[in-house]
């Protein structure tokens, strides 16, 4: 049930939510909010604004609106019982665990294939960039949540501006962090392995932004569907949007970024200005054309300016690379390893995206509603889903896995510990970034998913060396 709201004046141009009989109320307010030079403080994220008024007081904000905008005060955030939570979100969650089991599946196919095999630093690239794409589609589902909860997806003139601003936002960020994790991958294997290679490298680069890119288009467009078809079927965006986009955003950035590799690793040799030619397209034509549109948002740019959302990012893809060197260097021992990374990571993330949306919303709104019972919960769902997850490995056959009792046993003890902790982590973490007047929806995401990608596969390496070492030295662990 949505409690109603209105707005009470406690000075500085801010204001107060307290309980009143509407449910919507339509207000004219000024930002009076300044900055040191005088002027107008830019807004943190297109949620217009909501701003802690310390850490302990979580239960009320502070709402600075747009300078002159009409603001429909809407508190989205609906009361559910445990069982409706359990409805809405492990569906999303089941499909999210056979999205990252397909990756998995398709990561132990390609992984054997020639390009795979001599450009090695592409399979350290790829939990970096799957993790920060990954870390992209959620961050724009928990935005796009919270400003469904906020009522800003409520009136096309609203909706609108506010999903192609989001839409080249993150086509922006995409390239950029498709660079970045590219040149980190090559820098990363060129110091553990002392090798470079400059033809290597154009085509790490050029496979890795059109990855980012193409998939940035296609998953940003499906995330925006789902979060508008969600608020209007009355389900949480909060439960099934992040899963979702998890769930295609790991195969379809995988896809496309096996399939350009593969193009540009044939003509590698024969013709390698074509990847010379794609780079100039992309920085060239698609980067700055995407940027000119964000500049004439203030909003978005300010968001594309935050350093500390940057910051996340970078810090992200430095530990989800630390991922991918523990992939590359225990996957020539254990051949399983590859196909299960993928799921014990995806769910860990998933579980963990869940539950930092929750959390961030319900800052943003203003809720009273405890996040603790839904994230014991999530914790507990992490042994069926695995299990079915496992269940799905076994009868397809992927990755050269056998099921033994003593793996079972290792493997849920494994996603157990990194789920515990990842969940741990994220409401200290969400609650961190807030009493800093920082918004979570932005900088929360990728670490939660880098963390997730660290301690799943930390995890999961630490399982498959013991059990090698006690004697279970089947296929899935090395033999």
């Amino acid at each position: 049930m949505l409690r109603d709201m209105s707005l009470t004046n406690i000075g500085e141009g801010a204001y107060r939510r307290v309980p009143h009989s509407p449910v919507h109320e339509t207000i004219e307010l000024q930002d009076v909010r300044r900055s040191s030079k005088g002027s107008p403080a830019p807004l943190l994220s297109n949620s217009d604004g909501f701003q802690p008024i310390n850490e302990d007081d979580t239960d009320s904000a502070v709402l600075l609106p747009a300078q002159g905008r009409e603001i429909e005060v809407v508190h989205g955030v609906t009361e559910q019982t445990m069982t409706q939570f359990f409805i809405q979100v492990f569906p999303s969650l089941m499909l999210a665990g056979f999205g990252v089991l397909t990756a998995g599946a398709l990561l132990d196919i390609v992984q054997h294939w020639q390009l795979f095999i001599e450009v090695d630093e592409l399979l350290t690239l790829v939990p970096a960039l799957l993790g920060l794409k990954g870390s992209l589609e959620m961050t724009l589902a928990s935005r796009l949540s919270t400003a469904a909860h906020l009522g800003e997806l409520n009136t096309p003139e609203r909706k609108w501006p506010l999903i192609t601003g989001n839409l080249l936002l993150v086509q922006v960020q995409a390239i950029l962090v498709g660079t970045a994790a590219s040149l980190f991958a090559i820098l990363l294997s060129a110091m553990v392995d002392h090798e470079f290679s400059f033809p290597h490298s154009g085509l790490i680069i050029a496979a890795s932004i059109s990855a980012a890119s193409v998939a940035s288009g296609l998953l940003g467009s499906v995330m925006t569907a789902v979060v508008v078809l969600s608020r209007s079927c009355d389900v949480n965006p909060d439960n099934v949007a992040t899963p979702i986009a998890a769930s295609l955003g790991d195969l379809v950035t995988l896809s496309i970024f096996c399939g350009f590799g593969e193009l540009l690793y044939k003509t590698l040799h024969s013709a390698p200005w074509v990847c010379v030619l794609w780079m100039l397209f992309v920085y060239g034509v698609i980067l700055p054309t995407a940027l000119l549109r964000i500049c004439k948002n203030p909003v978005y740019l300010d968001i594309l300016k935050t350093k500390w959302a940057w910051l996340s990012l970078i810090v992200a893809m430095c530990i989800s690379s630390l991922a991918g060197l523990i992939l590359q260097q225990f996957n020539q021992r254990y051949v399983g390893l590859a196909a299960l990374a993928p799921i014990i990571n995806g769910v860990g993330g998933n579980l963990g995206a869940v539950h930092a949306s929750r959390v961030s919303s319900a800052l943003h709104a203003g809720s009273r509603q405890s996040q603790q019972r839904y994230a014991v919960m999530l914790f507990f769902l992490v042994i069926p889903l695995s299990l079915i997850m496992l269940a799905v490995v076994r009868l397809l056959g992927v990755g050269h896995t056998s099921m033994s009792a003593v793996f079972l046993m290792g493997y849920l003890t494994a996603t157990m510990v990194q789920v515990g902790l990842l969940l741990l982590m994220i409401r200290k973490l969400v609650m961190f970034i807030w009493s800093y007047q920082l918004d979570p929806d932005n900088i929360a995401i990728p670490l939660v998913t880098a963390l997730g990608d660290f301690l799943g596969t930390g995890t999961l390496a630490l399982c498959f060396s013991l059990l090698f070492k006690i004697g279970d030295q089947d296929e899935d662990v090395g033999d």
